[in-house]
């Protein structure tokens, strides 16, 4: 067994708190691109946050009661969150995020296009299956159901539980379902059939959280009972034990390349630990301020982050300190990600370059590059005669209202401007847009600027 280190090997530092909820935030997970945080209280919304601003961009109403859950479909064009409250809430809601132009945004409210029902007792939690074909609710009756996504239809149901069910997901491969229950064990069931294959018992508590590892050789459990087991997938048999939580645990999760444990606990702390030794390489405690117990903790796609929700109605995302930033400038200074404000990822790059004369290219989800390189900068092409024009209508679709809507389109079109600006696009294509846009640009409504933003970025 595995105990916590208190000499932290790997720091984690706050990056932001996204404040907002007027309760408890019981989960929290990012989109499958690493752009949204979708959050679930027991305010009754989910809220979607933008994952590089820390705004909140939607806020999802419908739910009459608590939402326990709330996560993404494998390809990013879902939300799925569930309730469980015996009186008026038994239902997982689907909802829907909008294609504009082929940049995904949220509606004013979103969109609920599919719900749920459990007719018994209410749902803890929710999931998708790894192909996005099939949904998989934890209930409070005890047994754990397979949905249809695309209609909604109940296709199953697994029993064998012997009290109600906190958390199933698919392995990777999604031949198999695990489960946790308050039964104190972790049942695995094939797939295709619902036969219960094995039944894996040690917990001396409720078992709150389980999912497999990356590579489905591994399951994690989290129990009341203050640890994490760590399972062999093929033969259930129990290969760890971590310890160093005072509190009961209720979430654990893997990180993308499966070699950190992330674990968030009721004695007010994440920790990380190392999946191959079992050794605590990290705890999460938060900034000057943080009162409450953590209830979530999972890594961004592409592991530079960590979402944790707690007890004091916040999200918070962490970064490794040291580390690079994703979509963003060099981290080598945590201030570089956390003050950034609206500056984008290239206006930042630019900027070290004039100032130190190197080239700072940081892994991101939407970014392929990785790693530092140190180049000497050439001289940037004479500015476009065009310049001044974008510039001035660039000032007026982000005015007002229309910057607070659009944050997203927002710094795109900031990084069309630097690109017009240094002469990087074709003139023609310039020329042709500018003919297109009406003289008095100080009367164009929303839906126009709006409209105008989005051809400005697709034609330049």
């Amino acid at each position: 067994m595995a105990n916590a280190n208190d000499d932290d090997d790997e720091p984690w530092v706050e990056l932001r708190a996204l404040k907002g909820h007027d309760g408890v935030v019981i989960s929290a997970s990012y989109s499958p691109d690493g752009t949204h945080i979708a959050s679930a209280s027991s305010d009754k919304t989910v809220r979607v946050w933008d994952a590089a601003t820390g705004a909140c961009v939607s806020t999802l109403k419908g739910h009459t009661e608590c939402v326990l859950s709330a996560s993404y479909s494998p390809d990013g064009k879902r939300i799925l969150s569930s309730s469980s409250d015996t009186s008026s809430d038994r239902t997982v809601r689907v909802w829907d995020t909008t294609l504009l132009e082929g940049r995904r945004r949220l509606g004013p409210m979103g969109a609920c296009v599919l719900t749920l029902k459990d007719d018994k007792d209410g749902m803890n939690s929710a999931s998708y299956s790894p192909d996005g074909m099939r949904i998989l609710s934890a209930s409070r009756d005890k047994t754990v159901r397979v949905w249809d996504a695309a209609t909604g239809s109940c296709l199953s149901t697994l029993k064998g539980h012997a009290n109600g069910v906190f958390s199933a997901s698919y392995s990777p491969d999604g031949t198999h379902i695990v489960s946790a229950s308050s039964d104190k064990t972790v049942r695995v069931w094939d797939a295709a059939t619902g036969a219960c294959v094995s039944t894996l018992k040690g917990h001396t508590g409720w078992v709150g959280s389980v999912c497999y590892s990356p590579d489905g050789m591994r399951i994690l459990s989290a129990s009341f009972d203050k640890t994490v087991r760590v399972w062999d997938a093929a033969t259930g048999a129990c290969v760890s034990t971590l310890e160093g939580h005072t509190d009961w645990v209720g979430s654990v999760c893997y990180s993308p390349d499966g070699t950190r444990i992330i674990t968030a606990s009721r004695d007010k702390t994440v920790r990380v630990w190392d999946a191959a030794t079992g050794v605590c390489v990290s705890t999460l405690k938060g900034n000057t301020g943080f009162t409450g117990f953590m209830l979530s903790a999972s890594y961004s796609p592409d592991g530079t982050r960590i979402v944790t929700t707690s007890g004091d109605k916040t999200v918070r995302v962490w970064i490794r300190r040291g580390s690079r930033a994703a979509a963003g400038p060099s981290s080598s200074n945590i201030d570089d990600v956390a003050f950034a404000g609206e500056r984008n990822a290239e206006e930042v790059r630019e900027a070290k370059k004039q100032k130190m004369g190197v080239v700072d290219v940081c892994a991101s989800p939407n970014n392929n590059a990785a790693g530092a390189t140190a180049e000497t900068p050439t001289p940037d092409p004479p500015p476009s005669t065009h310049l001044p024009l974008i510039q001035r209508i660039v000032q007026i679709l982000c005015k007002g209202a229309r910057a607070a809507a659009t944050y997203e389109m927002r710094t795109t079109i900031n990084a069309t401007i630097a690109k017009v600006g240094k002469g990087k696009c074709d003139a023609a294509k310039v020329a042709t847009y500018v003919d297109t846009l009406p003289q008095d640009l100080t009367s164009v409504t929303d839906d126009e600027a709006f409209a105008m933003a989005i051809a400005l970025c697709s034609e330049i």
